[in-house]
């Protein structure tokens, strides 16, 4: 039987590509959405982000790769659609981050974007793995359509015939010997999202050095935090929301980076995935956009999501405490 495997995130954040200091939350699996009946659905109405099991594909068209993407919406300024995806194979970790491209690109192709991928070794000490960024990252500007494939899915029952899109990826312009077998090919299925309530995240091993902490939500109502701490930076990020019970994540503002010092140097013994969230949080300022939600595994258990669409592709996968 193949083997499939995801982590965090952390990013298109992996059923969590997020591993924190020595402790992480990167084994689990996440099963697409089962069908529900309309009234069922909490928080699936309109699409600001979409979450994705990613299912990478071999040469021979075998899949024995999973992990996660996060599709953000259009914003105002912008274009293009930009997507966040993350995988790891317990050896490799890897984030891809889709963005519109320099303005200088875009004169000449307005439908451009920006592919850039990341890649480290797993468990490995950053002062061991220090090899020329030119190994670790690839960008290339390349038209949208290239890279993101809507096919029609044509169901015929009975009379009735009914049509929906299937999205793959093609990331091969950013290269695949991170993974020798893979075509540069994602398969994307659709995860269900809930909302936010009450509860405590992350499986905090408390030592100043952990890139995150404890994690805490609150609902009250329709206002919606979320409180992060990040020991090894000294801060403490708050992100506020107003939840319309009517999207399928509910979007942050984060304040507190201004107290927060995102240093590398401390995370001598940080994971793949702690390097690539503190890279991308340490360009964050006050005012911060992130887009948030929960989802369940394979198990039943309970996740927290949380992506940055303006912070390199930054997401952060939490299992419940």
């Amino acid at each position: 039987m193949t083997q499939l495997k995801s982590i965090l995130l952390a990013t298109a954040g992996m059923a969590a590509l997020y591993g924190c200091g020595g402790g992480s939350d990167e084994t689990t699996v996440v099963k697409a959405s089962e069908p529900v009946k309309p009234l069922a659905l909490e928080h699936v109405t309109i699409p600001n982000a979409t979450l994705y099991k990613a299912d990478y594909i071999q040469t021979n068209g075998a899949i024995d790769l999973t992990g996660l993407a996060l599709k953000y919406q259009k914003v105002d300024g912008i274009d293009v659609t930009r997507w966040s995806a993350w995988v790891n194979n317990g050896v490799m970790a890897t984030k891809w981050w889709v963005e519109q491209s320099r303005d200088e690109i875009l004169k000449d192709n307005p439908n451009s974007v920006q592919l850039t991928s990341i890649s480290r070794q797993m468990n490995r000490p950053m002062a061991d793995s220090r090899v020329p960024a030119e190994l670790l990252i690839k960008r290339v500007d390349v038209s949208y359509n290239d890279i993101v494939h809507n096919t029609p899915q044509i169901k015929v029952s009975n009379t009735n015939i009914s049509s929906k899109l299937n999205t793959e990826l093609d990331f091969v312009s950013a290269g695949t010997s991170m993974y020798p077998k893979w075509s540069g090919k994602i398969s994307l299925t659709e995860l269900k999202t809930r909302a936010i309530n009450t509860d405590n995240w992350h499986d905090n091993k408390g030592y100043s050095t952990d890139m995150l902490g404890d994690v805490e939500t609150t609902r009250n109502g329709d206002k919606v935090t979320v409180t992060m701490t990040f020991p090894a930076a000294g801060c403490t990020l708050v992100g506020d929301a107003t939840s319309s019970g009517k999207t399928n994540f509910d979007k942050l503002i984060f304040t507190g980076f201004d107290k927060c010092r995102f240093d590398l140097a401390k995370g001598v013994n940080w994971t793949a995935p702690d390097l690539f969230n503190n890279e991308g949080l340490a360009k964050g300022r006050n005012g911060a956009v992130a887009y948030g939600a929960t989802l369940k595994n394979d198990s039943g258990a309970e996740m927290l999501l949380i992506g940055f669409p303006e912070l390199d592709g930054v997401v952060l996968v939490m299992n419940k405490r």
